[in-house]
């Protein structure tokens, strides 16, 4: 088995407008985003490329979040994420096993506080 670390940050703004309190206005995070890929099987020697990730998240950067995600809540934006990279991941994986993937994605809004998203 082998298992892809990688941790990437973006700057990015949102707001909760069903929120009661200070996150109902317009504010702004350093995100930390952690993604752990686990599989038995390699493309060309690899998991997934660490840039083709990289560049999954950075699609975020210097945005407003509730452009791209509804209701962006760290749970919402670590869902997010695991569905942009599931999709990369199959377009790359085309005759792969996509049963022995495991995917889990992490995201810090401060240093202090993560939320994370796999399925099953």
């Amino acid at each position: 088995m082998y298992k892809l670390c990688m941790v990437h940050k973006f700057s990015a703004a949102h707001f909760l407008p069903e929120h009661k309190g200070k996150c109902r206005n317009l504010h702004g995070h350093t995100w930390k985003v952690q993604v752990d890929i686990q599989t038995r099987e390699l493309i060309h020697g690899m998991i997934m490329d660490f840039g083709d990730i990289k560049l999954l998240i950075d699609t975020l950067d210097h945005s407003c979040l509730n452009d791209r995600i509804k209701d962006p809540t760290a749970e919402n934006i670590a869902k997010y994420i695991y569905e942009q990279i599931v999709v990369e991941y199959v377009s790359v994986l085309k005759g792969v096993n996509k049963e022995a993937f495991s995917l889990e994605v992490t995201v810090w809004e401060s240093e202090n506080a993560s939320i994370s998203y796999k399925e099953g």
